[in-house]
């Protein structure tokens, strides 16, 4: 195991498209502060003195960093990096290879997702870090700082590795990086809008529920992602996320295992 380990983590650190990734989220969450900065003065400076839109003062770095994980970036990244680094060793025979010298499917598997996880955390902190130190230089770290937004930070990340282990268990699923690509970008996407119509179909079916009422899409990464970001995000919230999201942890880590000790390479 820690000579997979090693091995792994090497190739990791000489991946270009980790690299590649990272710097590119990183430069994302700049210019997205830069540019809340230049439209709302844009939008203050045409609203005039008495307009409604909220100005410079209600933001800040730890606003910024509280949002960085629920902006869907590094969703993306993901899937682009994760499918690349996986797939590259189906198609050029490495995974053949290491089996062939006596390592197991399972020692394989574990260690390529705990390699793909460290590099998904190193992706996401370095991500939240610029969006924080971006929006402290523009509008001022903020007093926002609690225990509060320690916990959810660190279920942001927990939740950024259940996006993680998805495209994992697709990498492996696929081999090819063209499909397992495409869908680690497009169900993110997708999903979601297609839980909200179930849900709308839901309201009219059961007489008991109301039109706005949230059931399918209560138990998404992405929505739960969004309320552990709230600054209004209770115990409850907090809790449930961090089942949620260790539920899909799981989940992927299961299904992604199984398809590799019955994948043929």
């Amino acid at each position: 195991m820690k000579e997979l380990l090693a091995f792994e983590f090497r190739k990791l650190w000489r991946s270009k498209p980790f690299w590649i990734c990272t710097i590119v989220g990183v430069i994302l969450n700049i210019v997205s502060v830069i540019l809340t900065y230049a439209t709302t003065n844009i939008a203050n400076s045409l609203a005039g003195a008495d307009g409604a839109i909220p100005g410079i003062s209600s933001y800040s770095g730890i606003k910024f960093l509280r949002q960085t994980a629920a902006g869907g970036n590094q969703v993306i990244l993901f899937a682009i990096f994760v499918t690349l680094f996986i797939c590259a060793d189906f198609s050029e025979g490495t995974i053949k290879n290491i089996l062939s010298r006596g390592f197991s499917r399972e020692l394989l598997f574990v260690s390529k997702s705990i390699t793909i996880m460290t590099g998904g955390l190193i992706l996401g902190i370095l991500c939240m870090a610029s969006a924080f130190v971006t929006g402290s230089i523009i509008f001022g770290v903020g007093d926002e700082f609690d225990s509060q937004l320690v916990i959810s930070l660190l279920l942001q990340l927990l939740g950024l590795l259940a996006y993680v282990m998805l495209d994992v268990f697709l990498a492996v699923l696929f081999t090819k990086a063209g499909g397992a690509m495409t869908l680690g970008i497009i169900l993110p996407l997708i999903v979601p809008l297609i839980a909200q119509l179930i849900d709308v179909a839901l309201t009219h079916l059961i007489s008991s529920l109301e039109y706005g009422d949230e059931i399918v899409v209560n138990y998404l990464i992405s929505s739960n992602l969004g309320t552990i970001s709230s600054i209004k995000c209770t115990g409850t919230d907090f809790a449930f996320a961090a089942i949620l999201f260790t539920v899909y942890i799981l989940l992927f880590s299961i299904l992604g295992l199984i398809i590799m000790k019955r994948k043929e390479v």
